[in-house]
Formats: C-alpha cells, sequence, structure tokens
C-alpha cells in the first residue's frame, strides 16, 4: 500500500494547480460530492460581495441518490453562510466536468454576468483539467482554478482513499485523451507521472478509465447538446 499511496500522492500534487485566488467577477462553483467547494465559493464572495456564484451540477457520483441536484445543494450551503440568493444563479443539467462548464458559459451570456474573470471552484485533484477545459470555453477570459487546501493525506482522511485514487487514475486518464476530441487543450505529462498512473492501472485502480463504448456515450452526448 505505502508504494500505491507514494504513486497516488504524486497524482494529486501534479494536479492541483496551487493558483492564488485573485478578486473575479464572477466565481464558478462545480458541483460533486465535496462539500467544500461551495464553502470556498462562500469565502470568496463574502470578501468581495460584487461578485456573483453559478453553482452548476446535476447528480454524479456519490449524489446519484440525493433528491436535489448538486446546484442545489451547493446554494443552500451558501446561503447558510451568507451569500444572497439573488448572487446565486443554479445550472442543473451538467452530468460531468465538461457540461459544468459549458453549460455554465450558456448562463452567463443568457443572465448578461459579468465574467472578465472569473474563479472555478472543483476539487483538488480536477484542478489541472478543469483550467484546460476552460481554455477550450472561457480562452478570452481570465480564469482562476482553486480548490480545498488540503494535503493528500488531509484529503483522504476524510473521503475514501480507494474512490479518490480510481478518481486520480482517471484525472489522468482524461488529460491523456480529451483533447484529442476538442474537450480541452493538450497538458503536457511528465515521465514520471504518467509511471505513476501506469503503475496504479497495473494495480487495479481502473474502474473509471473509459472504453471504447464510454468514449463514444460521451461524444455523441457532447455533440447532441451542441458542445463540439
Amino acid at each position: 500500500m505505502e508504494e500505491i499511496r507514494k504513486a497516488s500522492k504524486s497524482l494529486y500534487n501534479f494536479l492541483k494547480l496551487k493558483e492564488e485566488i485573485e478578486i473575479s467577477d464572477l466565481i464558478i462553483g462545480l458541483g460533486s460530492i465535496d462539500k467544500n467547494v461551495p464553502l470556498i465559493c462562500s469565502n470568496i464572495y463574502l470578501n468581495n460581495e460584487n461578485n456573483t456564484i453559478i453553482f452548476t451540477g446535476n447528480k454524479g457520483k456519490g449524489t446519484e441518490n440525493i433528491n436535489e441536484t448538486e446546484a442545489e445543494i451547493f446554494k443552500e450551503i451558501a446561503t447558510s453562510k451568507g451569500v444572497l440568493n439573488d448572487k446565486i444563479f443554479l445550472e442543473k443539467q451538467a452530468l460531468n466536468t465538461y457540461e459544468n462548464l459549458y453549460f455554465s458559459k450558456q448562463m452567463i451570456y443568457q443572465e448578461k454576468l459579468k465574467n472578465e474573470k472569473i474563479t472555478i471552484v472543483t476539487k483538488p485533484y480536477v484542478e489541472r483539467r478543469v483550467k484546460r477545459i476552460a481554455d477550450i470555453f472561457f480562452k478570452d477570459k481570465k480564469i482562476c482554478v482553486t480548490s480545498s487546501n488540503l494535503t493528500y493525506e488531509e484529503y483522504v482522511k476524510n473521503n475514501n482513499e480507494e474512490e479518490v485514487i480510481n478518481e486520480l487514475v482517471s484525472e489522468i486518464f482524461h488529460l491523456l485523451n480529451a483533447y484529442k476530441y476538442g474537450l480541452m487543450s493538450k497538458e503536457k505529462i511528465p515521465s514520471d507521472i504518467k509511471n505513476s498512473y501506469e503503475f496504479l492501472i497495473r494495480n487495479g485502480y481502473n474502474r473509471y478509465i473509459y472504453d471504447n463504448t464510454k468514449i463514444e456515450l460521451l461524444i455523441n452526448r457532447c455533440k447532441k447538446i451542441g458542445m463540439i
């Protein structure tokens, strides 16, 4: 387990960008099971109440059986922390990270929200992929991506480590492949990160690796909604 944890930690540290939060016009909180996301969005908002929040997300891993959407749950948390109702917009269609950004962009223009500077809040190990997706959907904007400031050890202490490792592997898989379909810009993956990724796959952490059928379903969905 020590070698697996070492490889997982290397992926986690690579995927987390550690960007400094800047004052922005708009905050986008990406839906997930991680309730740190709306807390961070709330803190950013409360430090600069001129901005607006979009919470985006229908249901996904870990939230499938919850009655409310991820966006609605995040709004409840944010308003309990003092964010004004009329400063929150909900995007409730998105089924994955690509759709989070795609549908948020549509909402920005529908609601005429100020968006020259955007802060996107997500899970720690999704930061790098979000940045590359933003290169496609928000290429003319100033984007900051952030998350909870937790180490790998701190994060897995309160989350299922096996699940986290499978998701870390999935993140690298997407970075290696999604740019081919125009869903993100290309990311250079260092050789040591590739080695850790391949090591974890050999040890069975491949739960969220897409086979050809899943890739086809994703691409067909993207085409159907007009993303690509």
